[in-house]
């Protein structure tokens, strides 16, 4: 058997043509390093973990308390990006939060925030999220629907100044009068912190007291549609 390589390429018998190709140019980028806290309360204008009151597993007479939370997943259900006149850009955020939570005697149950709140968990305090979280001026977190559905989740939202120090490149004003301009959010990773404490309850429902936040690393990437004139070659092109 031969032990030459293989050199030849899918392209060998292919003949270039004029090609256009539409794509994003990205112009300017967000990127700040650290994450931003998504998931917050705020005290004394600080962002602190929100309190959720875990219902305690029900066992005959008696109810379990929460031993551990075994796995965690944050859930991205939409994202939104506006472009503000000319000065900032709007970013938001539409997530629920998903817990896998260990009582005592090894039960177990999943917890889906927001939509368990009420049969399974509640906030402390129990009025938190009748009106959006502020955080400084442009900073808020929800909890509210997403667009078009009646699904509950929450959205956090911030507005960035095209001043910011983490803006990475620059944009002319003149790109402001283009009508392709467009910013798109992606979520690089996501960390889920919780610390289990002591007891609270849900009204008259015993419950374990869980502090949660979340942090993610997100980059807004802000660009234009362009076409791009090469030569190439359409490989899954039909010959007749």
């Amino acid at each position: 058997m031969s032990n030459e390589l293989i050199t030849s390429s899918i392209c060998e018998n292919s003949n270039p043509e004029p090609l256009e190709i539409f794509v994003k140019r990205i112009i300017a980028k967000w990127d700040p390093k650290g994450g931003e806290q998504i998931f917050f309360n705020v005290s004394e204008d600080a962002k602190v973990p929100v309190d959720i009151c875990v219902h305690n597993y029900p066992n005959y007479e008696e109810t379990l308390p929460v031993n551990c939370i075994l796995s965690e997943k944050l859930m991205i259900k939409k994202t939104r990006q506006e472009i503000i006149c000319t000065s900032k850009a709007r970013l938001k955020i539409w997530f629920k939060i998903l817990l896998v939570v260990q009582f005592d005697d090894e039960k177990f149950e999943t917890l889906m925030l927001p939509d368990d709140i009420g049969s399974k968990a509640c906030y402390v305090p129990t009025g938190l999220f009748e009106s959006p979280i502020l955080f400084g001026k442009n900073e808020s977190l929800a909890e509210t629907t997403i667009p078009g559905t009646s699904e509950r989740a929450y959205l956090w939202t911030l507005d960035v100044p095209f001043t910011d120090p983490n803006w990475v490149g620059e944009l002319p004003r003149e790109i402001f009068d283009n009508p392709t301009l467009q910013s798109e959010i992606i979520i690089k990773c996501s960390d889920i912190i919780f610390d289990v404490q002591g007891d609270c309850a849900c009204g008259e429902i015993p419950g374990t007291l869980v502090h949660v936040s979340v942090i993610s690393d997100i980059i807004d990437k802000v660009g234009i549609h362009e076409d791009i004139c090469i030569n190439g070659t359409l490989l899954d092109k039909c010959e007749l």
